[in-house]
């Protein structure tokens, strides 16, 4: 929408390199400015205070001498419809046919053409201000000249650019105020309102706080928006938002996978936690068994998080890790944990536990050094 709002704007307003006239200038207030170059020639638009326009730098003829001026806010000529299609909903005019006469008032008789639009390139689009009849009435192109006698004009201020693109802006700002009183309405223009309120509304959603019905819904009311758009910058917008949806329902397809398996692999750690306590307990079945062995290192206790069982391990200087087993009598393994200490025993392998065990003989305080 927002581009499409500049590229209206930008035909209605002339870009600042393209402006007519040679140089900005000012008149008195009530200044009159004809359709014609003398006071025989209708009168168009009377000028209020303030007003600045465009003036050519030659004088088109008269006695006293009128020179052509071109002014920002425009004003009202007739078009017959046989020349244009109009856009109600956007409240503009374009002109299809060729040599198509400007008048000032809705009839071919009377009073001579203000000004005729040239053929080629591409052709006007002109702001829509009524409908009579025959005739369509618009904002007349600024590049078309009213006429001002040569006396009343002065050179304009420093402020002269500024004033002019403030009045250009009104014709934009009257196009905003037609379009707003045709869309409160139009049945078809509320509805297309209703159409972007909901799409915005739509491809705005936050997704990742929905639960899986709320994405799910959110998907299917946007499939169901897709079906009744045609091709566009809107229908790309859902489409993007529908591409959105898959991508969170993948990855949380993905990140719930993921916590299974941790799952499962802690559960396995578990498991294995548990066999392993539960066969060190059993440690002193192997009595008299085993390497003899010495080793100084610091206790360190594992547990799960499902059992009160513990596997505790020493670890020597080289980094090989033992898995210890020890009757009460001989050491009591949880107060050793967090201390460095001296351990005699003897080491050999037990089914259901991983690693070498060290089966405790003796645990004496490690000597500071």
């Amino acid at each position: 929408m927002l581009a499409h709002t500049l590229m209206l704007l930008l035909h209605l307003l002339p870009a600042a390199d393209t402006l007519p006239g040679d140089l900005y200038v000012q008149a008195p207030p009530a200044t009159v400015l004809r359709a014609g170059p003398s006071t025989h020639h209708p009168g168009v638009l009377t000028l209020p205070a303030g007003a600045v326009l465009r003036r050519a730098a030659v004088p088109a003829g008269g006695d006293p001498p009128f020179v052509p001026v071109f002014v920002p806010q425009g004003f009202p000529v007739y078009i017959h419809d046989d020349f244009v299609e109009i856009d109600a909903a956007e409240q503009r005019v374009r002109v299809i046919g060729s040599r198509v006469n400007l008048r000032l008032l809705p009839a071919t008789e009377g009073l001579l053409p203000i000004a005729q639009l040239a053929d080629g390139g591409e052709p006007p689009v002109l702001q829509l201000l009524d409908v009579e009849g025959d005739w369509v009435r618009v904002l007349a192109p600024v590049e078309v000249p009213l006429f001002a006698a040569a006396e009343t004009l002065a050179a304009a201020d420093t402020e002269a650019a500024e004033r002019w693109k403030q009045l250009s802006g009104t014709r934009w700002s009257r196009r905003q105020k037609a379009v707003a009183a045709f869309e409160a309405t139009d049945p078809e223009a509320q509805a297309r309102r209703e159409l972007a309120i909901r799409i915005e509304q739509l491809t705005q959603v936050v997704l990742q706080p929905l639960d899986e019905p709320a994405l799910l819904a959110h998907r299917d009311a946007l499939q169901g928006l897709l079906a009744d758009l045609p091709a566009g910058e809107s229908r790309e917008a859902v489409q993007a938002a529908l591409l959105a949806v898959a991508a969170e329902q993948t990855r949380r397809t993905t990140a719930a996978a993921t916590l299974a398996d941790v799952e499962r692999t802690r559960t396995r750690e578990a498991a294995a936690l548990v066999r392993e306590a539960r066969a060190l307990d059993f440690g002193l079945r192997f009595e008299g068994k085993g390497e003899p062995l010495t080793v100084e290192g610091l206790v360190t206790r594992r547990s799960s998080e499902d059992s009160a069982l513990s596997v505790y391990s020493i670890q020597d200087a080289a980094g090989r890790s033992y898995k210890l087993s020890a009757a009460k009598a001989v050491v009591d393994l949880p107060a050793l944990v967090g201390k460095r200490v001296v351990i005699v025993g003897r080491t050999l392998a037990l089914v259901n536990v991983d690693g070498m065990v060290l089966i405790v003989d003796k645990a004496n305080p490690a000597e500071r050094r």
